[in-house]
């Protein structure tokens, strides 16, 4: 079972959003700083996969640095199939590097046990359901026996606490489930480690939190290793052992997504579980609103629901707001009002990033307790 992070926060300044090391503001977007030392201590994780692969498959390739970084990291290489289905092919792919045009779940072209290794780095966490379980089973499908699954991604357990949101992630997961899904795609996990430690004793730190004191940086970046969940990255190395379980694989991540998908587009809305709900309207705020996630395409019903029987729900609106606080879909009042509960529908027709939920309460609503997490459901689910 996982340790919780406790709710309470250190008593740290927020001052404006900054570039510089040290700067701290939990909904500001890390600087440049943090994203070249992650990538580094990336790097040094991939330099420790065991050696000896010649054939390789990357999901999520993104351009020709890709690939040369990669060779240097693993060793050399007869082939290396680069699979991305965003990004155009690079003019600059080394001679043995083959790109795929395709999503995570979709290998066609690559043929049965004909790969030694296959990598998957900041990846599981953009995929939805079906994608998940399709990667995760093409993996399995493309390795020889033995071969290797190397896959690292942003930990839950730290995300969900500090609120932390990536506008292109649908959920993300802690090692221990995804250890448990690898297990059900036919995979043994041969290493689990961590990258950048957020807690230190009961202390608990913001990503770019005291950059500036090295006794805490080293800390932080020499003992993650052996503590996955409490630590910002998870990296999981893995090796094909067994027959998958297909159905129960889907199933599984299908029961994850139901499990934490509404606490991750509620991110922003109130500190999380285990705190107070919020409440709109009377002497409260009139307004709560989201942070960034994507959405797909397809039919998607918001419900908000409130623990107070006078709560003026048919007053309420709502809007799936665009970055910069453009309404991707206003959505006005409520198409349905049940009880306590409010409905809002929409149709989104394409991918869409960085949206996020806004509900505001007329002035004159009287205080409503809003439960937490809404509910943000496709048809189909």
């Amino acid at each position: 079972m996982h340790r919780r992070f406790d709710r309470a926060r250190p008593s740290v300044p927020t001052p404006e959003p900054a570039a510089e090391p040290g700067a701290a503001d939990r909904r500001s977007v890390p600087s440049d700083y943090f994203h070249q030392a992650l990538h580094e201590l990336r790097t040094i994780e991939l330099e420790r996969v065991p050696k000896g692969a010649r054939r390789a498959l990357s999901v999520g390739a993104s351009g020709g640095w890709y690939f040369d970084w990669f060779e240097r990291s693993v060793g050399p290489l007869e082939s290396h199939i680069g699979v991305e289905a965003f990004e155009t092919e690079p003019d600059d792919l080394p001679p043995y590097a083959t790109w795929i045009a395709s999503t995570a779940d979709r290998f066609d072209a690559v043929p049965d046990d004909s790969v030694d290794l296959v990598f998957a780095g900041q990846t599981t966490e953009h995929l939805w359901p079906d994608e998940l379980t399709g990667f995760l089973l093409e993996s399995h499908r493309v390795l020889v026996e033995g071969g290797q699954l190397v896959i690292d991604s942003p930990n839950r357990l730290v995300t969900e606490h500090l609120d932390w949101s990536h506008g292109g992630h649908t959920i993300e997961l802690s090692a221990a489930e995804m250890s448990e899904l690898l297990e059900l795609a036919g995979f043994e996990v041969t290493t689990t480690r961590g990258l950048w430690l957020c807690r230190i004793g009961e202390r608990v730190l913001e990503l770019e939190e005291a950059l500036d004191d090295a006794g805490v940086t080293c800390r932080r970046i020499g003992d993650a290793a052996d503590r996955p969940d409490d630590s910002f990255v998870w990296w999981i190395n893995a090796v094909k052992a067994a027959a998958p379980d297909s159905a129960a694989l889907a199933a599984g991540v299908r029961a994850l997504f139901d499990q934490h998908w509404n606490t991750r587009v509620s991110r922003g809305m109130w500190p999380g579980p285990g705190s107070d709900e919020p409440f709109l309207g009377g002497d409260g705020q009139s307004r709560i609103a989201s942070l960034p996630f994507m959405i797909c395409p397809g039919t998607w019903t918001l419900s908000l629901a409130t623990r107070d029987d006078d709560a003026d729900l048919a007053g309420m609106t709502a809007r799936i707001a665009l970055p910069g606080g453009n309404a991707l879909h206003e959505l006005g009042t409520p198409d349905v009002v049940e009880g306590r509960t409010a409905r809002w529908t929409f149709h989104q027709d394409a991918l869409a990033l960085a949206v996020s939920i806004e509900v505001v309460a007329p002035p004159t609503a009287s205080p409503a307790t809003i439960v937490m997490p809404v509910a943000l459901t496709p048809a189909g689910w």
